[in-house]
Formats: structure tokens, sequence, C-alpha cells
């Protein structure tokens, strides 16, 4: 009996050991809990070879709810050209998971569809997968964002799955956009 006892604390130490190590490695933020923790970690870059600036915030990673174990990292981006006029904002995402979904549509909870952009699919070592792609979006559209916590489903050809944007980093970025512009 006392064997088992030990063997049982032991069991719990070591998963919560890996519990915590498996926390503190990721390399993406979880949701914004207001906008100040956004503004800090947005930033501005210039690509003197391509003649663009790029406006970012940093990865946040959004959970699936259906179930799949997948999750959606997911930030914005905004492209200027080299006279600093804006040339498009995205929500660009990675869908994370160990199975294909082959997204190809996103909507939101009201069931409006965006310009949907395929970027990228890839197998990640451990056998993981990787999809990316991105929605162009408009500065009224970021605005309504800026409101309320957005609720997305990204639809593919085998699965499906729902996740959701915080109104704390649309709204954080919509402000630093705007100072951006006003430069």
């Amino acid at each position: 009996k006392d064997l088992k006892m030990k063997m049982v604390k032991v069991l719990v130490i070591v998963m919560s050991v890996s519990f915590l190590f498996g926390c503190v490695s990721s390399p993406y933020n979880s949701t914004p809990k207001n906008e100040d923790s956004v503004k800090q970690k947005i930033s501005y870059r210039y690509d003197e070879f391509k003649k663009v600036a790029w406006l970012e915030t940093e990865e946040y990673l959004g959970e699936i709810e259906n179930g799949w174990n997948a999750g959606v990292t997911h930030h914005y981006r905004a492209q200027f050209n080299e006279k600093g006029d804006l040339n498009f904002i995205q929500l660009y995402m990675i869908l994370m998971s160990n199975e294909w979904y082959f997204i190809g549509d996103i909507r939101d909870s009201n069931g409006s569809a965006y310009n949907f952009v395929k970027i990228d699919r890839d197998v990640v070592s451990g056998g993981g997968i990787h999809e990316h792609f991105a929605i162009i979006i408009t500065k009224d559209q970021l605005l309504d964002f800026s409101k309320v916590d957005k609720r997305f489903k990204v639809l593919g050809k085998k699965n499906s799955g729902v996740f959701n944007v915080s109104k704390h980093l649309s709204s954080a970025f919509l402000k630093r956009l705007n100072q951006q512009e006003s430069n």
C-alpha cells in the first residue's frame, strides 16, 4: 500500500512539472486581458528591399472549440507602401492540429464571409499540421471587432472549428494603426 502511494505521489509530481514546463515554454501569448498588454507588443518594421512596412501584433493562441485537439494562432498585421499609405489589413492565422482541415473559408457568428487568403500548408516535426491563412479586413470591420470578442468558424473540407479573437487585441491594433496613419 505504501509503495502504491509513493508511486502515485511521484506520478502526480512528474505530471505537475511536465504541465508547468509545457505552459512556460509556449511561444504564444494567451488571450489578452486588456489593451495595454497588447500595445506593448505591437511592432513596426520597414523592409528596405521590398519597400513595404509591416505593423504587427504578436501571436495569440485560441483553442478550437470542436474537440479536434487543435488551436489557432492569430495576429493582426497591416502593410504600408513606401509612402506610408495603408495597403491592407489582415487577421493572419495558423491552424495547428494533428489532422488536416483543408481550410477554405472563414465566417463569423453572424454568418458574414470575409476575403479569405490561403497562404501555406505544412507538416511540422512530430507530425503536426499547420495551415496558414488570413482574412483581409477593412478598418470598419476592425472597429467592429474592437467592440466585442469576435467568434470565427474555420471551414475546411475535412473539419471545421470555432475560435475567439479578443476585442482587446482588435482595439489595441486599431488604435496603433490609426496612430501610424497619422504620422
